[in-house]
């Protein structure tokens, strides 16, 4: 999974996905998130999490950009454990997203962290189950919840107290 912060008009953005909605993906479908999926046999995680955003959104990254990770999370309802990472660019990229894959790409910036990314809380139906007072975000009228929500809460987390990713550990 990547976090992909990058620059337009000099103002750092952070660009989300909104995933495809499939019959046989009850989990994730429609769901907002951030590029990933399934690491495959001999790959490193970061090279998974690269190719995944470049199959996705068409973003590529050389093997040699750096990553840098975020805490590794075990999500219940898919069976896996998650290893985010944060990658910048110093440009604005142009997406080419695999719409049968990817609904939509939300690119958003990263300004004003504390009145733009406020967690909220309601009730809210997700996969036939009624979820009460589920803490979420906001995102241009999509609901950030769940593993994502968390993940991007370590990432503001992270920003507001002015720490360096590159200093974190895997």
């Amino acid at each position: 999974m990547v976090l992909l912060i990058h620059q337009a008009k000099n103002i750092p953005q952070i660009s989300f996905i909104v995933r495809a909605s499939h019959p046989n993906d009850e989990f994730h479908g429609g769901q907002m998130a951030f590029p990933g999926g399934k690491q495959e046999i001999g790959e490193s995680l970061e090279d998974c999490a690269k190719r995944e955003m470049a199959e996705e959104i068409g973003i590529q990254l050389s093997e040699h950009h750096p990553l840098y990770p975020l805490t590794p999370l075990y999500i219940a309802v898919s069976n896996f454990i998650v290893h985010p990472y944060v990658a910048f660019l110093d440009i604005e990229p142009k997406f080419n997203m695999d719409s049968s894959e990817i609904a939509e790409i939300i690119t958003i910036p990263l300004t004003k962290l504390s009145s733009n990314f406020k967690i909220e809380h309601k009730d809210w139906v997700a996969r036939k189950r009624h979820f009460k007072n589920i803490p979420y975000y906001d995102i241009q009228g999509h609901t950030l919840w769940g593993a994502t929500a968390i993940i991007f809460t370590e990432f503001l987390s992270i920003l507001r107290k002015g720490l360096p990713l590159s200093s974190r550990n895997s």
